[in-house]
Parts: structure tokens; C-alpha cells; sequence
């Protein structure tokens, strides 16, 4: 049983009426990848990443990396929120540490520019500064709402995993260097 045309009187070819396999077909390769590298993400990794998978001179933290960093520790401060009687919820609680990280990704583009234009001494007390700077932002940004969800005396408990959450994500971006 072959496949059969469909075509307008005018000869063009009717996308909508040909089988959907024939229009995948004909379709660009790498469009068909994308698919199957949800499906197997491993097979597909150089064309994820743009570069081999092994390879450790890729120049900072992969995306995956800096992903589960995040989300594991929202998840974290989360849950620690939670148990120690916090109100808030546990989705309201992961939007406020997500917002919060809007300062330090500003700081780390601001970063990126400075490296651009040289590494040094006066590069690196700039990147402090920057850093230094957003990392408050972003602290003072999610401790003004979720430490208002928490008992009185359990305000410091919550605010703790919270500072070393925003500190981990400056450091990854002080310490960043191109090779």
C-alpha cells in the first residue's frame, strides 16, 4: 500500500492533507533529534551541549550543574521553612528563592562583561563589589519574605540555609574564570 499525493489544483503540495510521517521526512534532520534527546539525553549530549560530554575545559559550570544547585537548595530551604512552621507555601516559597536569584544573574552578566575586558586586580575588586552587592540584594530580597513567615523565635533558623544558598551561587560567580 503505497502513500498517496495530495496535492491543490495550483500543483503545490497540501502540507496538511500528506501523512505526517512523509512531512517529518522531509523535515530537517536536526529538528527530528530534539525528540529523542528528551527521550535519551545521554546519546545526545554533544548535540545538547554543543561540545563533547567528557570534556572539562568547557570554561565554567554546565547548565545542569548550576540547575540542580538551585533547584536543590530551594527545595531545601523549602522544606526546612515548612517543618519549622513556616506559613507560607511550599510553591510561594520556591517562586520568592527564584525571583531572589534575579540580582546575582545580573551579577553575573555585569561579571562576564568585566572579564571580557581583562582579568586582574582591579577586574576581580570590581566582580567583588558587584557580587558582593547583589548577593545582599538578593539575601535581604528573600529573608524580608520568608523569615515574616516563620515563628519569631525561628527567624534565624530559616535565614541561615538561606544565606548559604545565595553564597554558593556568588561564589560560583566570583570565582568563575575563561581558560
Amino acid at each position: 500500500m503505497g502513500l498517496q499525493h495530495n496535492r491543490l489544483s495550483v500543483g503545490a503540495p497540501a502540507l496538511a492533507l500528506t501523512p505526517i510521517w512523509e512531512n517529518s521526512i522531509s523535515a530537517d534532520a536536526s529538528i527530528c533529534l530534539f525528540p529523542t534527546a528528551a527521550v535519551s539525553p545521554c546519546s545526545h549530549s554533544r548535540m545538547l551541549q554543543g561540545g563533547s560530554a567528557d570534556s572539562k575545559d568547557d570554561g565554567g559550570p554546565q547548565f545542569a550543574e548550576v540547575f540542580v544547585i538551585i533547584w536543590f537548595g530551594a527545595v531545601v530551604i523549602t522544606l526546612n521553612s515548612k517543618l519549622l512552621g513556616g506559613t507560607i507555601s511550599f510553591f510561594q516559597s520556591l517562586c520568592v528563592l527564584g525571583y531572589c536569584v534575579m540580582p546575582l544573574t545580573v551579577a553575573m552578566l555585569v561579571c562576564r562583561l568585566v572579564l571580557l575586558a581583562g582579568d586582574g586586580t582591579v577586574s576581580f575588586i570590581i566582580r567583588l563589589i558587584v557580587v558582593g552587592a547583589m548577593f545582599a540584594w538578593s539575601t535581604l530580597a528573600s529573608t524580608a519574605f520568608l523569615a515574616d513567615s516563620q515563628p519569631p523565635n525561628r527567624k534565624a533558623l530559616v535565614v541561615y540555609p538561606i544565606f548559604l544558598f545565595y553564597f554558593v551561587i556568588s561564589w560560583m560567580i566570583l570565582t568563575f574564570t575563561p581558560q
